[in-house]
This record gives C-alpha cells, structure tokens and sequence, in this order.
C-alpha cells in the first residue's frame, strides 16, 4: 500500500486530466455559468433595443413638432412613416409653397401630380424652378422634352 504514490492535479500531465472524468456538481456549474453568460447577453441586448426605442420616440416626438410646424422635411418625414395622412402632409405643403418656401413648391407640385392635377402641379414646378429648385427645373426639362419628342 505504501507503494502506492498519490499525485495532485497539479502533477499530473495535461492528457491526463483531460480523461479525468466530470463530476456532477461540475457539470451543474459549468450549465450555470452557460446559463449566465446567455443571460447577460439577452439583458445586453435587450437594454440596446430599449435605447434605441427611446430615441426613435424623442425623435418622433421632435419631428412631429417640427412638421405641426409646417417644416418640409418632417413634413415628408412624418408623412413615409405614416405618422401623418396625404391630405394633412399635402395642406402644410401647400401654404408653406403659398408663403414662397421653394421647396414646398416644389413638394407640393409632387403632391398635386401624384393626385392627378398636372396642369396644377406645373404651375408649382414652374414657379419653384424659377426660384432655382433644380428637382422643379427637372420637371420642366423632361416635360418640354417629351412634348418635344412627340
């Protein structure tokens, strides 16, 4: 029996505790540190999504107050992320456009051609290019230019 020499982890050779079999209470600890790291990951995750959800509310909030303002581009904002209907995007335009805001001019010609009001939405080009909006000048251009070809 005293022939018999009891070694420590420390003296055996690496391979040797890699065939050293797992315990029970070691395979409980290794699940619950799996367990906490999925954990921490989930709750990290979740609190990044939580951010950005605050943010995405200040900044409707903040464009909306803009748009109620009468700001053509939150406006537009507003108006493709359905905040704000047709109609409602489509008034602000036009008496933003009626007060000489190019731009507006420019939208709200868009608005009345996407409602069937050409010769209207000609007018509002006509006058924007005037002023210098290049997207109103464009609009002129191509139309003279497929009157043109015709």
């Amino acid at each position: 029996m005293s022939d018999v020499k009891r070694t420590t982890d420390e003296e055996r050779p690496v391979e040797e505790l890699w065939k050293k079999p797992v315990t029970k209470d070691e395979l409980k600890v290794g699940w619950i540190m799996v367990a906490f790291f999925l954990s921490c990951i989930t709750a990290t995750t979740f609190l990044q999504y939580q951010e950005k959800e605050d943010v995405n509310q200040l900044l409707k909030s903040e464009m909306m107050k803009l748009a109620e303002q009468g700001k053509p581009r939150a406006i537009r904002w507003a108006e493709e992320r359905h905040y704000i209907s047709f109609e409602s995007r489509n008034a602000g335009f036009k008496a933003l456009a009626e007060a000489g805001d190019v731009d507006a001019m420019y939208a709200h010609g868009l608005m009345l051609e996407a409602a069937g009001d050409v010769d209207g939405a000609y007018g509002w080009y006509a006058k924007a290019a005037a002023e210098g909006q290049p997207g109103a000048l464009e609009k002129i251009l191509t139309k003279k230019e497929s009157s043109n070809v015709q």
